[in-house]
């Protein structure tokens, strides 16, 4: 009669532990995807990392996606929201442990003191375009020294 008073605390104290155990070995959910159109999503929206009179980084996160590793982010800009005429690229590689990756455009030979607007896209090193949706930014150089 006492083991069968002893097998109910014994089982509490083996399972308590392995569910406390299972709920705090959790992986943490995934960042929000925003809902844009294609299979690959931006993460961290597109936004300006810093700038000089001449030159700018421009920086985004988006979900890795299948296909060739190395990746190019593209930036098209200009000074009016409705001509993105220029054009600047960086390489990047995709590593398949990690669920997104990020892309640091570089920007140079701009104005000072000048207004830009700027969208981004990446492309596959094929040159088959991920089909990334962005929204239109913004920034301003800094004035001359």
């Amino acid at each position: 009669m006492r083991s069968r008073h002893l097998i109910l605390p014994l089982a509490a104290a083996c399972f308590v532990p392995a569910a406390v155990y299972f709920a705090l070995s959790r992986p943490p959910a995934p960042p929000a995807i925003s809902s844009f159109a294609g299979p690959e999503r931006i993460v961290e929206p597109p936004e300006l990392e810093s700038a000089t009179d001449t030159t700018a980084f421009i920086r985004w996160t988006a979900t890795s996606v299948s296909g060739t590793r190395e990746r190019y982010g593209i930036v098209h800009y200009g000074t009016a929201p409705d001509q993105l005429t220029l054009s600047a690229r960086s390489p990047t590689r995709w590593n398949s442990a990690f669920p997104t990756m990020v892309f640091r455009v570089h920007l140079h030979g701009l104005q000072p003191a000048t207004r830009y607007y700027y969208t981004v896209e990446s492309r596959q090193a094929v040159g088959e375009p991920d089909q990334l949706d962005s929204p239109v930014g913004r920034f301003i150089t800094a004035p001359s020294p």
